[in-house]
């Protein structure tokens, strides 16, 4: 049996934008319908690309392919730019899919490599501390997200619109990273 919330979801997104069925639609706006073959899909494919992200972002920093922060910054705007382009993907399935695809890849697989890659900076003896907090802040950016899209969504911004705010975080992450490259040294080879 599915849960009550999950079937909801799942009819939301079946549907063509169910906010705006009372309200006219405006002509830059097209209707995407993926429908249960297209939701089910996304749905198989879209951990892996967070995997997949972060494998590779791993091993190009295992290799030393280059700084490992300069590794981070730059799959940080790619993931930027492939979240803005969503918004214009237009409403070919595979266009869709690739640009959900390269989001998932360049900004969450990116997310887990950071993760591991951060804890370098901290002393052992609060390693766990620091990592704490910083997991902290990334679970108030996944609360305070959704909350400041249903209110862009209450108040009718267009979905392209929506994929435009939202590769500012992405960026915010570029210009954090940036700022903390240029604030600390590297970590100690010791352990």
């Amino acid at each position: 049996m599915i849960a009550p919330h999950a079937k909801s979801i799942y009819r939301s997104l079946s549907k063509p934008y169910p906010w705006r069925q009372n309200r006219a639609r405006p002509a830059k706006a097209p209707i995407v319908q993926l429908g249960s073959v297209g939701i089910a899909r996304v749905a198989k494919n879209t951990p892996w690309t967070f995997i997949a992200g972060s494998l590779v972002c791993t091993q190009l920093i295992d290799r030393k392919v280059a700084r490992p922060i300069v590794i981070l910054i730059g799959a940080y705007f790619i993931g930027a730019a492939a979240v803005f382009s969503i918004g214009y993907a237009g409403t070919a399935f595979w266009t869709i899919m690739i640009t959900i695809f390269l989001s998932g890849f360049f900004i969450i697989g990116v997310q887990l490599s950071l993760n591991a890659y951060i804890t370098n900076y901290y002393p052992t003896a609060i390693r766990g501390t620091g990592i704490g907090w910083s997991q902290v802040a990334g679970r108030l950016g996944s609360l305070l997200g959704p909350l400041a899209g249903g209110v862009l969504v209450s108040q009718g911004t267009l979905p392209s619109r929506l994929f435009q705010i939202s590769a500012v975080a992405p960026l915010l992450a570029c210009v954090s990273l940036i700022v903390f490259a240029n604030l600390s040294r590297e970590p100690d080879a010791r352990r």
